[in-house]
């Protein structure tokens, strides 16, 4: 078993950054699974002489502790994670199911049919969670990108820097902590206060602008609807090629513009 430490400890601090947790965590899986089976070690199952069947014990033993360990995990509640370094909250910001699924297929490299196991789920619902985890972090680490070339921009223009505070905060995409230092600058500041105003006219046009081709789009959605029951009433000979030609109307652009 002590040649499994190493993984399984990983694994327990990936269900929880703290240390007392996971120490906790194994220990208590290992007892649960011995008292399940404590006659796992000296099953004849197994020739522990025998390098293949030792291999085999070593891997049902480590999906048996990592079974237990999540199972107990899920019980528990888990420590706070706004702890860890930044280049880890991403992670931890996953549903604990995804954390632990992707953790297993990326580090402990653990195929699609062990996860299943040790998840007791079926194959769709692996690869479901893996891919959602996945997209998650790529997402994420997508937009550390951005906002670190964002970063550089300004660094390297510093005559567009206020600007482009302005354009963020009016965007929400810009920290918390640098909120209240915006504020000023845009009260202390009339150019800033026109930009701000301006912002927000054209943010607040093109939701409403949005509303607009939604209500549009049910209206037409509606007016199909009606012209087909209308229709009933005219002559069967008739019916169809004139709701084909009002159909091939209404499809056709309304307004189009340009911003």
């Amino acid at each position: 078993m002590h040649t499994l430490l190493p993984k399984l400890y990983s694994f327990a601090y990936a269900l929880g950054p703290d240390e007392v947790f996971a120490e906790q965590l194994i220990i208590d899986a290992y007892t649960l699974m011995i008292m399940k089976d404590e006659d796992i070690f000296l099953s004849e199952d197994y020739d522990l002489k025998n390098v293949y069947d030792r291999k085999i014990l070593k891997k049902y033993l480590f999906k048996e502790m990592l079974s237990e360990m999540y199972e107990l995990a899920m019980k528990r509640e888990k420590p706070n994670w706004e702890h860890v370094s930044f280049e880890y909250q991403s992670f931890y910001q996953l549903k604990p199911s995804q954390r632990a699924l992707i953790f297993l297929k990326e580090k402990c490299e653990l195929l699609i049919e062990d996860l299943q196991e040790v998840f007791t789920l079926q194959r769709f619902q692996v690869l479901e969670i893996y891919h959602n985890a996945k997209s998650f972090l790529l997402s994420h680490d997508q937009q550390e990108k951005s906002l670190e070339d964002e970063n550089m921009t300004l660094q390297n223009s510093p005559e567009t820097s206020r600007d482009f505070l302005v354009r963020a905060y009016v965007n929400k995409t810009i920290k918390l902590k640098d909120i209240p230092f915006v504020e000023k600058m845009i009260g202390e500041d009339n150019q800033l206060q026109a930009l701000y105003t301006a912002l927000k006219e054209e943010q607040n046009f093109l939701q409403d602008l949005v509303l607009e081709k939604k209500c549009v789009a049910e209206n037409i959605k509606n007016i199909h609807h009606i012209i087909e029951e209308v229709t009933v009433d005219i002559l069967p000979e008739t019916k169809k090629s004139l709701v084909k030609r009002i159909s091939e109307f209404l499809d056709k652009p309304i307004l189009t513009i340009d911003y």
